[in-house]
């Protein structure tokens, strides 16, 4: 039985089907996987390398997968078309009515940021082949299934806007997946985060992002007004519940007493947070830094606080913990925004520039 499918089906020759996949690339595997069932199950038998990193993200004007593969073979072609070439580049574009699959390739080795010539023999490299649609179909479900089946893949994120279709979350009630990361928008009620909750279970990291606070990305600016989004949709204990060790929550309920409480219970709990950083609602953004030091044997950092997180460089006057293990953290205050007031608190080893 065919399935719908964002590209033809190819033409392949007279062998034997396995034979043929045998000598494709992952990029070949993962179209043809998504071809059919046939084609999925002849995909399956031969065992295709597991992908490095898997995303999926339902948007309001975007839904897409992105799966990242590392080169078992040297990009020959690469290299020959393009003598000195920049690291980053995307080709191979598919558009095929409202469908679209894009190819990026880079390098995967550690430090060879400023090298620009390829040598195949020495340098690791990736594919991250992203493939989307403009809006929801049911098949798209589909198509994750086969990822995860035919490549024995890891969801590794799983990431929304501000709209939750039943069928995903029916998707998401009967996978139950297991994640590394979990992004939402504020703008869910608090009944369909909570709903999502209780059957993604993210094991390093939840995100929820506001458009108040942050309007460049998920929707179109236009629609960035604070009646874009329900305030006070998590509660600071309730993030803690979760038990990830990296919480970055941009629209959160929580005190400055909620705070001082949280403080005095890390320095005897054996709580694994690694990293926090909550935003509170705009309509009441200051937070006293008395109060939430108050009790606590803290000392006064005498230089900023510097760390880099997500690609940015955050930085912020703040004070040094510890707790009954020997652990330092170190908290504070980040005001860079007069609407967007942060708690920011953070394991010594996740700074990359700490000056006392």
């Amino acid at each position: 039985m065919r399935m719908t499918t964002p590209f033809p089906l190819f033409r392949l020759p007279f062998l034997p089907l396995v034979k043929v996949i045998k000598q494709m690339g992952s990029f070949q595997i993962l179209k043809l996987s998504l071809c059919s069932k046939v084609s999925k199950f002849k995909c399956q038998l031969i065992k295709p390398a597991k992908p490095l990193h898997f995303t999926v993200f339902f948007g309001t004007e975007e839904i897409r997968m992105t799966v990242k593969f590392e080169n078992l073979k040297p990009e020959n072609e690469s290299k020959e078309n393009n003598a000195r070439w920049r690291l980053l580049y995307v080709d191979d574009m598919m558009n095929t009515g409202e469908f679209s699959i894009t190819h990026e390739f880079s390098y995967l080795t550690g430090n060879d940021y400023y090298i620009d010539v390829y040598n195949s023999k020495k340098y690791r490299t990736t594919s991250t082949y992203r493939i989307s649609i403009g809006h929801f179909r049911a098949e798209f479900l589909k198509w994750i299934d086969n990822v995860i089946v035919v490549f024995n893949a890891t969801l590794n994120v799983l990431a929304f806007d501000n709209i939750c279709q039943p069928k995903v979350m029916k998707w998401i009630e009967e996978r139950k997946p297991s994640l590394d990361k979990l992004a939402l928008d504020c703008s869910f009620p608090s009944v369909t985060i909570r709903n999502i909750l209780n059957y993604c279970h993210p094991k390093n990291e939840f995100y929820t992002r506001c458009e108040v606070f942050e309007p460049s990305g998920w929707t179109p600016s236009s629609e960035t007004t604070k009646s874009t989004h329900v305030t006070n949709s998590l509660d600071f204990n309730d993030l803690l519940k979760l038990g990830v060790p990296i919480i970055n929550s941009q629209c959160t309920e929580f005190t400055d007493n909620v705070l001082n409480d949280f403080l005095k219970n890390w320095t005897t709990s054996m709580r694994k947070l690694e990293y926090l950083s909550v935003v509170r609602t705009p309509n009441n953004p200051e937070i006293n830094e008395d109060t939430v030091i108050e009790g606590l044997d803290v000392t006064r950092m005498e230089q900023t606080v510097r760390f880099e997180r997500g690609g940015r460089t955050f930085s912020f006057t703040g004070y040094s913990i510890l707790n009954g293990r020997g652990q330092m953290a170190v908290f504070g205050i980040d005001r860079w925004n007069k609407k967007n007031v942060a708690f920011r608190f953070l394991l010594s080893t996740f700074l990359e520039n700490i000056q006392c």
